[in-house]
């Protein structure tokens, strides 16, 4: 299955509290990568589905991080069975807000949070 990567990252390659991230200028798109929405996320041959959970400003670029949701091949194959069942016209595509603060339109947040980073982390 061929699948285009919204913002690739290293599935393995956590940070401290065990969030996904990656730079911001290695999005294929990067004014879609926005706090609160969902994106794939991961390597070509093991696509996975992520939330956005905030945008920092490091010394090397804009850092995101990102809560897994799923793999997105599995999430895919869900929705599918879900349409067939239900008799749906297609799926869904409203955004709905993930639990806690946030907003759609936040930008990345000045300075850092948690310990300092080496290099480009």
């Amino acid at each position: 299955m061929a699948v285009e990567l919204d913002i690739p990252c290293d599935v393995q390659g956590r940070d401290r509290e065990g969030r996904l991230w990656a730079f911001l200028d290695e999005a294929a798109h990067p004014e879609a990568i926005v706090v609160g929405h969902l994106v794939v996320t991961g390597d070509e041959a093991d696509p996975v589905v992520a939330r956005v959970l905030d945008m920092v400003e490091r010394p090397g670029g804009v850092k995101v991080t990102m809560e897994l949701i799923g793999d997105a091949v599995e999430l895919w194959q869900a929705l599918t069975r879900a349409r067939g069942r239900r008799g749906l016209t297609g799926v869904c595509s409203a955004w709905v807000p993930p639990p806690g603060p946030g907003s759609a339109g936040h930008r990345p947040s000045r300075g850092t949070t948690g310990s300092p980073q080496r290099g480009r982390r």
